[in-house]
């Protein structure tokens, strides 16, 4: 069993990097401040078991003081945000990951492991499918489930209408990571393997699966989309165009 590392510091700093194994923070001073980021490097690609139980400020979501940026680094990481709208990112190695309450979004990239994001849309602040991407839980998995491995994946005999049907299907039998219906398509689909789970630690149900939440989208390849610059194929469009 680990004895956590306790730590205080001043009212304004910026970044503490922490290289131990266990890390719990008790660093809030009587402002309700703490960090503005948080790295958790372990030792020689260790591992973090980092349960972050504090309300801190961010300067780079421009929220509210009970706002944490949380990098796990290498290893395999348990991180925790605990309340408010959070940013975690377990970097590699295979992580847990808990939002808390809150808005939150979660970080996940080719090559990272084997990640859980535990709680994945239990405390929404408003629907999942209103447009607005800020006030869910979100993953941005568009990287991996857009127009160019939707065609990948058809022509090796796929048949999803759209990059998020093959998204719903990939995470219906519990993981995300390419295999769908027991067809492995991980080649097309990129190296993911991404676990989503509920307050109950079951799979997230696929209506929680939207453009809202995982910034994939659900019009079929040439689909036109009416933009400032006039019409353009949805496969051509990324976040933040004005549409």
């Amino acid at each position: 069993m680990f004895s956590p590392l306790s730590a205080r510091w001043p009212q304004n700093p910026h970044r503490l990097r922490v290289k131990t194994q266990t890390f719990k923070a008790n660093g809030i001073n009587e402002n309700g401040y703490g960090l503005h980021s948080v790295s958790l490097a372990g030792v020689s690609k260790g591992n973090d078991n980092g349960f972050l139980q504090w309300n801190l400020p961010t300067e780079f979501t421009g929220a509210s003081k009970n706002s944490d940026c949380i990098f796990g680094g290498a290893g395999n990481d348990t991180i925790h945000g605990g309340a408010g709208r959070d940013t975690i990112d377990g970097g590699t190695g295979n992580d847990s990951l808990t939002g808390g309450e809150g808005a939150d979004t979660f970080v996940y990239t080719a090559g990272g492991g084997a990640d859980t994001i535990t709680e994945f849309g239990v405390h929404p602040a408003g629907s999942v499918d209103d447009g607005d991407q800020t006030n869910n839980d979100f993953v941005d998995l568009s990287a991996f489930y857009n127009a160019t491995t939707l065609a990948a994946v058809t022509a090796a005999g796929g048949g999803f209408a759209n990059a998020l049907a093959m998204l719903k299907a990939d995470a219906a039998d519990g993981t995300i990571d390419g295999i769908i219906d027991g067809t492995d398509y991980s080649s097309h689909i990129k190296d993911i393997k991404l676990t989503l789970q509920n307050g109950l630690g079951d799979p997230v149900d696929g209506s929680l699966l939207t453009h809202d939440t995982t910034n994939v989208v659900c019009f079929a390849q040439g689909t036109l989309i009416k933009t400032i610059d006039g019409e353009r194929p949805v496969e051509e469009l990324s976040q933040g165009d004005l549409v």
